[in-house]
């Protein structure tokens, strides 16, 4: 289905000299630079014109576009009320027009503050109401001179695209919207100079492979990408590409502080240890991905059990029957105060583990509209309390003495092993 093209254009006080203004290989002789965009670039299906009170209407729209645009009247921004006024003002008269459709604007002409303030409408668009903005333009008059070079401010729009992209990976771990950017440059790129991206190309593919590890717990492939990640940004030909490229420059340093993050530090992790499951669920507590920090710590927990007592990790069963015997035994049943504190240390993580994972397999359905902001710290703090008392099972010791006896003791009750 083809978009709709709407052209938005800012109007100031004036007055605007003729010049002829340029862009690409389209020129035209005006006062007003949007008359030239609209009749030779753009050639809209709507116009929309914003200004204050003491624009030149009568000069410009009026004259140029008789009947054929529709006015947004805004205050002068004078304080930040005045800004949200605007703001609100914009957006109840664009937020149809736009919905769904190619955005063109033009800033030259716009008043003192307002198009800083506009930028802030196009970015909202483009995401709230899936307006591809395909230009924002500003003619460079200067006095004296008889031709005005028009420019395309998109690239500036891009720049926060990625920034935000970048933003969403060190808040939430999601890295597939940065992935996604550089494609989208790639793909713009023509065939014969693709060749000399060959390290951007390796790196949005490793950054999704990231993004879907992270999502499905995908443990072992999550650190593997890291160091994938660190072994390309140190290949001469991305090095290259980054200094050569401005658009790229900019990956250089939203990489730079990706070295910093605590997503970085996991690029070692081999899972062999209870700390690197601990860590990796207290990331996800981070992000608030508290099911998949549950499935961590239960996986780290399983683990644990399975090195200290010489048990396949891959023996699912056997476990799950030490697990469940452990459970079950009564403290009567123990006599040695040492193995009751461990058994009982096991059998309280089990339990508090197996609690939320079951609570959380049932969407946490019988929780009140009320209550959820309360169970989010709750969660929040039992997840945090089932970490430190693995770190204090871990420092307490299970020694494969110990496991004998546990093994032992749980055959005695279950008879399960």
């Amino acid at each position: 289905m083809k978009r709709k093209k709407v052209f938005i254009s800012l109007l100031g006080t004036g007055p605007y000299s003729e010049t002829s203004y340029i862009l690409g290989k389209k020129s035209m002789k005006t006062n007003y630079v949007s008359y030239f965009l609209c009749k030779e670039v753009v050639k809209p299906d709507s116009i929309i014109i914003i200004g204050t009170q003491e624009s030149k209407w009568e000069e410009y729209p009026d004259k140029y576009f008789p009947q054929k645009y529709k006015k947004v009247l805004i205050p002068y921004g004078k304080n930040e009320e005045e800004l949200w006024e605007g703001f609100k003002e914009v957006m109840q008269e664009i937020i149809q027009e736009v919905r769904e459709s190619e955005v063109y604007f033009d800033i030259t002409h716009g008043f003192r503050s307002i198009p800083f303030f506009i930028f802030t409408v196009i970015r909202l668009i483009n995401i709230i109401e899936n307006a591809e903005i395909k230009g924002i333009f500003y003619g460079m008059y200067e006095r004296g001179s008889q031709e005005a070079q028009v420019v395309d401010l998109k690239p500036m729009l891009d720049l926060d695209n990625l920034i935000y992209s970048f933003k969403t990976f060190l808040d939430y771990g999601d890295v597939y919207s940065l992935s996604e950017y550089l494609e989208k440059y790639l793909s713009g790129l023509e065939k014969d100079k693709q060749k000399d991206y060959s390290g951007i190309k390796a790196l949005s593919k490793v950054l999704k492979t990231l993004s879907n590890a992270y999502f499905t717990n995908a443990l072992r492939v999550y650190p593997k990408k890291i160091s994938d990640i660190e072994d390309i940004l140190q290949r001469q030909n991305i090095k290259s590409t980054f200094e050569k490229d401005p658009r790229m420059y900019a990956v250089s340093l939203l990489f730079d502080k990706f070295k910093k993050s605590e997503y970085y530090t996991l690029k070692g992790y081999k899972f062999e240890n209870l700390e690197d499951y601990t860590s990796f669920a207290s990331l996800y507590m981070k992000t608030k991905r508290f099911s998949q920090a549950l499935e961590v710590l239960r996986e780290g927990f399983i683990s644990y059990l399975a090195q200290s007592c010489g048990i396949k990790e891959s023996d699912r069963k056997k476990l799950d029957s030490l697990l469940g015997a452990l459970q079950d035994i009564k403290d009567d049943n123990i006599e040695d105060k040492s193995i009751k504190e461990i058994v009982k240390m096991i059998r309280d993580i089990a339990s508090n583990i197996g609690h939320l994972r079951n609570a959380a397999s049932h969407a946490f359905t019988s929780v009140e509209d009320d209550k959820a902001n309360s169970m989010v710290k709750d969660i929040e703090e039992r997840i945090n309390n089932i970490i430190q008392d693995l770190t204090n099972l871990k420092e307490k010791g299970l020694s494969q003495e110990t496991c004998k006896i546990l093994i032992d003791l749980s055959e005695k009750i279950k008879g399960r092993l």
